[in-house]
């Protein structure tokens, strides 16, 4: 059985939150966050017996606003 090379690659996922609260008769409050994360998978391999799969490997970076 020949299983497709279609999950490899490499990937890039930036992300972002944005937040602000104000509270009545209260503190306002703001909560800013972004980052990314960057990744490889390689191609599935098969073990034997029915078992396939692949590997990966990713990094990442978050950063606050203060």
């Amino acid at each position: 059985m020949k299983i497709v090379d279609e999950y490899r690659g490499i990937w890039f996922r930036p992300y972002g939150s944005f937040e602000k609260v104000q509270f009545e008769n209260g503190p306002d409050v703001a909560n800013n966050s972004y980052g990314a994360y960057v990744g490889f998978d390689t191609e599935m391999v098969e073990f034997g017996k029915g078992w396939s799969g692949n590997v990966g490997l990713f990094g990442g970076y978050n950063g606050p606003d203060l």
